[in-house]
């Protein structure tokens, strides 16, 4: 009589089955929505901050033609409405005293505000010259229409009050 060796059966490994209770489920959602939010956040504030960053070269060039009575310099900033609104013998009156008190004396961006709506970008800045007694305030509002990569003056004042402007 042979023997037939005793062969083992097969080893299967049990199921386990795991489930995510609907509390840890639920959870789990509102943690990746508050996560995709705060991206949305993160990189929509980034993208306010390179074109205010881009605006801001062009406001320093108005700054500077300011500084240097360069009324048709300035003028060439602007766009056409602008251009239109303000000849340079308008804008004469602004610039000159401006250019003789404050001139030597270089502002720094004091406040900026950034607005879009649905035909243009819009930012505001307001350079403070501060080095002499009496700070002095300069408005230039920077327009870029959707679209476009230009960013240009649409709005241009200055006052001794800050509010005023």
């Amino acid at each position: 009589m042979t023997s037939s060796p005793d062969t083992p059966p097969a080893e299967t490994s049990p199921t386990v089955e795991w489930r995510l209770p609907p509390t840890g489920l639920f959870i789990g959602l509102i943690v990746l929505v508050i996560a995709a939010i705060a991206g949305f956040i993160v990189i929509h504030t980034m993208q306010l901050h390179r074109e205010a960053a881009q605006a801001q070269v062009v406001a320093n060039k108005v700054i500077q033609r300011l500084d240097k009575q360069d009324v048709a310099g300035i003028r060439t900033l602007a766009d056409k409405k602008f251009q239109a609104d303000n000849s340079a013998d308008k804008l004469e009156p602004l610039v000159k005293p401006i250019a003789q008190i404050y001139g030597n004396s270089t502002p720094v961006v004091d406040q900026t505000v950034v607005s879009n709506t649905d035909k243009a970008q819009y930012v505001t800045f307001i350079y403070k010259y501060g080095r002499l007694k009496v700070p002095f305030y300069v408005r230039v509002g920077m327009s870029r229409p959707n679209g476009t990569g230009t960013w240009h003056l649409v709005n241009l004042g200055a006052n001794l009050d800050e509010s005023q402007l």
